[in-house]
């Protein structure tokens, strides 16, 4: 962020960060991914424009785990198994215009249901880019900005407070 063309920017990041943090911690959100994937974002995120170019790892179903529909974890998803399959390979090759989902079973707990069903079967990440990721995706992810919006009415801010908080989420 050291390298942002603006002041406003880098505010406005700092801004973000901070209510993504209150959100995530007031509505127990479940954000974890297999490291991975995490290690194929940070390899696409080094990419020139990668935030306009490229699409990202993120986990479609972002509930706490009491309140998630058919889930039958309720724990993170751990480390690697030992029979791991191999982390999809980068979509630099492949149409990035199709999001695709992730087909890994790199987590420790795949077992643990009573219905037979996994936990981590990676049906549950999904290629995003920045702007869906941010925004929402389909009826099933709602987006961090929204998250955030729903929060500040939560706390119940001050009109002239919410406004100049707000300001900088403006997309």
């Amino acid at each position: 962020m050291e390298v942002q063309v603006t002041d406003f920017e880098n505010a406005a990041f700092s801004v973000l960060v901070v209510l993504v943090t209150r959100v995530i911690l007031a509505y127990d959100l479940m954000l974890y991914i297999p490291m991975s994937l995490v290690d194929e974002n940070m390899a696409r995120a080094t990419k020139r424009n990668a935030v306009l170019t490229e699409k990202f790892w993120f986990r479609k179903d972002i509930a706490p785990p009491q309140g998630r529909k058919g889930g039958p974890c309720d724990q993170p998803c751990g480390p690697p198994a030992a029979s791991a399959s191999p982390s999809p390979s980068s979509s630099s090759s492949e149409d990035s215009s199709t999001a695709k989902t992730a087909k890994i079973s790199d987590c420790g707990h795949t077992e643990g249901s009573s219905d037979g069903s996994s936990c981590c079967d990676g049906s549950e990440f999904e290629e995003m880019t920045a702007a869906e990721i941010l925004l929402g995706k389909g009826d099933y992810y709602p987006g961090l900005l929204p998250l955030v919006y729903a929060y500040l009415d939560h706390i119940k801010l001050e009109p002239g407070i919410k406004r100049k908080v707000s300001s900088p989420l403006n997309i």
